[in-house]
């Protein structure tokens, strides 16, 4: 499927001889070199008045991308126009047929012996058309992939026309052919990834309407919207009114702070399994990180599987504060009439899977399982150096001189965690820093301003706890509570493998148990981002990658819905 062309401006055109705006449309048909294979072609043309035209042009099979033709000449019944083919040009130059309503002409180009041909027919631009319709609809193309398409359709006498947009990609009213038969339409998509084409089976009519799409024995079923004819930002992100039924809550006790947070129940009769869902330092309840709601999107996965969610507005970055609330709330769990305190699980992300960790460890009765979510398994101190002689070997820093860096950072990670004097933990983070800046091959000297950030960032409280916290310490202690612990390989917040590795070693050593999972092509938000990331989570679609959704389900509806009699249960409800 089409998936990196970038969208561009159309081109103009000035129309010499006489006006006539039966060039504007679609001009669908095919182009041949000379012992080559015929390819498709799509020239779409539009009057902007006064003799002026804009056009497109785009070759799915042929390599020709969608691009605006600047190139464009119209004079009378004879169109020119010059696409380009990767690095060189290719000339098209056609007349029209006496009732206008196809071109032929020739193909030449500098690398050609020979000119080839092309013929291309007239129709209307389905989306100009009064009374069409239009669907979007987020197409699979992958398992972790989902395209935005649009579907644009018109019925007329004697059939259906059809055209589709795939907006990321550029290509923009695309002809597609349409059979129908008693309502049902299935029209033939384009397809680059695999060269035949892929069939959409709907039946318009409904604001949203099932279809099936795909191509063989892979078929999936689709959800098209009717009048969507932009992409859906965030297809993941569930929108009132949900699936499910949730109601604020609130934890109040003497001499504390009231705790607020929101339980989301699956519809029908509970008491319920619930998983309690905590998020990274400094996000909402929705666990939200450029703009990805990220722990929404499992409530709706959780509560469709049965599995009530408890999402909490305890995200600030005070690891010790969290924990004390998350006691409390789970306090209040085991209170609740419609949860069945005997299948409770935590699911964290970042901090929040250390917080599930550390409070499992300390109180395992009332948990039946715990996820961590790309939550760290080395000390921030190690994770910090780690990460910053990274840098300086990507950035070709003599060997030496990154030794020489790293022992002057990590003594000024020391100092941040011991919370010596000022004076020495400035003089510490200028040593550091005029290293580093050395090392660099930057000119002048470390400023006061540099300085001072090193000092506040090292006098904040809840970095220095980042820094010494040690999660393999805490791991041994989680006895009896199964663990799953998931890491994107795409990981930049810290190297997932070796925090992973840290996870399961430590844990092994006392025997606990912990199933481990690297994800291929993921993130720190659980986003599929492939092997070489090259975009902020923001302008990522997808907040988790659905493979990610698929395995924790299946790792956690055995850990909450089965028979009581097999359940890992404190001893007060055994």
């Amino acid at each position: 499927m089409i998936t990196s062309v970038k969208m561009c401006v159309l081109g103009v055109a000035m129309l010499g001889g006489t006006e006539s705006d039966d060039l504007t449309g679609r001009w669908v048909g095919a182009w041949m070199l000379p012992g080559g294979d015929s390819r498709d072609l799509v020239l779409s043309v539009e009057s902007v008045g006064k003799g002026r035209f804009v056009g497109r042009v785009v070759s799915l099979a042929g390599g020709i991308q969608p691009q605006p033709l600047p190139s464009l000449s119209i004079a009378g019944d004879v169109v020119r126009f010059e696409p380009a083919v990767g690095d060189g040009r290719l000339q098209f130059r056609g007349k029209r047929s006496e009732d206008g309503q196809s071109l032929s002409g020739t193909v030449t180009g500098g690398a050609l012996a020979s000119p080839g041909v092309f013929h291309l027919d007239h129709r209307p631009m389905v989306r100009t058309m009064p009374d069409h319709i239009v669907y979007g609809v987020d197409i699979p193309v992958t398992e972790d992939d989902l395209v935005p398409l649009t579907v644009h359709l018109r019925r007329r006498d004697d059939g259906w026309l059809g055209e589709v947009d795939f907006p990321e990609s550029g290509v923009l009213g695309y002809p597609v052919d349409v059979q129908g038969t008693n309502g049902v339409l299935m029209l033939s998509l384009p397809s680059l990834a695999a060269g035949d084409p892929v069939a959409l089976t709907m039946q318009p009519g409904e604001p949203m309407v099932t279809g099936l799409w795909g191509r063989g024995q892979r078929v999936r079923v689709v959800e098209l919207q009717r009048d969507r004819s932009t992409p859906t930002r965030r297809p993941q992100v569930p929108v009132a009114p949900y699936s499910w039924r949730e109601r604020s809550v609130q934890v109040e006790s003497t001499g504390e702070p009231t705790l607020s947070g929101v339980l989301a129940m699956p519809l029908g009769a509970g008491p319920f399994p619930l998983a309690v869902l905590l998020g990274e330092a400094d996000t909402d309840r929705n666990g939200t990180i450029d703009e990805h709601p990220l722990l929404l999107v499992l409530t709706k996965a959780l509560t469709d599987a049965g599995i009530a969610t408890l999402r909490l507005d305890d995200g600030g970055t005070d690891f010790v504060a969290r924990r004390r609330g998350l006691r409390r709330w789970m306090e209040w769990v085991a209170e609740q009439p419609d949860i069945d305190a005997r299948y409770v699980a935590m699911i964290g992300h970042g901090q929040g899977g250390s917080i599930a960790a550390r409070h499992a460890a300390a109180f395992d009765e009332g948990v039946a399982a715990v996820v961590l979510l790309s939550s760290p398994g080395l000390p921030g101190r190690i994770i910090e150096s780690t990460r910053l002689r990274s840098l300086l070997v990507q950035s070709d820093v003599d060997a030496k001189m990154i030794d020489d860096v790293i022992t002057a950072y990590e003594a000024y990670l020391d100092y941040a965690i011991k919370s010596v004097h000022v004076d020495a933990l400035r003089e510490s983070a200028k040593t550091w820093l005029d290293a580093q800046r050395s090392a660099l091959g930057l000119s002048g000297t470390t400023s006061a301003q540099e300085v001072q950030s090193a000092v506040d960032r090292a006098q904040d409280s809840t970095w220095r706890f980042w820094l010494s916290y040690d999660p393999r310490a805490t791991m041994p202690r989680v006895r009896g509570v199964p663990i799953f612990a998931m890491q994107g390989d795409q990981d930049a917040t810290f190297d997932a493998g070796d925090n992973l590795k840290a996870l399961v070693d430590s844990a092994s050593s006392r025997g606990v148990s912990i199933e481990p999972r690297l994800l291929p092509g993921v993130n720190h938000l659980l986003q599929p981002v492939g092997a070489s990331p090259s975009h902020s989570s923001k302008r990522i679609r997808m907040t988790i990658a659905p493979s990610t959704l698929r395995s924790l389900l299946e790792w956690i509806k055995p850990q909450l819905i089965r028979n009581p009699t097999t359940i890992r249960t404190g001893p007060d409800t055994q």
